[in-house]
């Protein structure tokens, strides 16, 4: 892999990754704001439910940042692995 070539997958690599991290962080953080809804009054729980993300969403979200996350992994571990043949 020519070496332009390998720091843009490399790049690209780490970004994946990342946005797959925050896509994961954001699923779970809304799952657990709407665990937390659950102790609330019924006014404030609709009120906070039309904001929020559905559950298909979520899950959506969620396996969109394990799509992410193992494009990303994958993508470095390539590249580790030319780096090192070098």
């Amino acid at each position: 892999m020519k070496t332009d070539m390998h720091s843009i997958v490399r790049t690209l690599s780490g970004v994946s990754a990342g946005i797959g991290m925050i896509l994961a962080m954001c699923a779970a953080g809304t799952m657990d704001y709407r665990d937390s809804l659950r102790y609330e009054d019924e006014e404030v729980r609709e009120k906070a439910e039309s904001t929020i993300a559905s559950e298909k969403e979520v899950e959506h979200a969620a396996y969109a940042a394990l799509a992410a996350l193992g494009a990303g992994a994958i993508g470095l571990a390539v590249t580790k692995k030319k780096e090192n043949q070098r």
